[in-house]
């Protein structure tokens, strides 16, 4: 297959991704990375839109935030729970042996 017919192929393929908004990014970053800290930036800002996209597209799912869940974890948790179906959650923070 010709190296033209292959680019138009990965071009299309990209236009499904659901990372497709950082496509050229990403293909900027795999050529120079960049520091540590900017890689880490890239990978968050895509999970974060992709993770946040399969939610609108799929409203059955539970999907929290960590930090929604570690800033109220006797309220969140259980609520949490309840709505997965899982039965006998206290809302009774552990404690740790003395």
């Amino acid at each position: 297959m010709p190296a033209a017919s292959r680019s138009v192929r990965r071009e299309k393929a990209v236009t499904w991704w659901p990372a497709a908004p950082f496509a050229d990014e990403l293909r900027a970053a795999a050529v120079e990375p960049g520091d540590i800290i900017d890689q880490a930036v890239l990978l968050w800002r895509v999970i974060a839109t992709v993770a946040s996209g399969y939610a609108e597209r799929h409203p059955d799912w539970q999907v929290r935030r960590y930090e929604d869940l570690a800033a109220e974890p006797t309220t969140s948790l259980p609520e949490l729970a309840r709505s997965l179906g899982c039965g006998g959650v206290t809302t009774r923070p552990p404690r740790w042996p003395s």
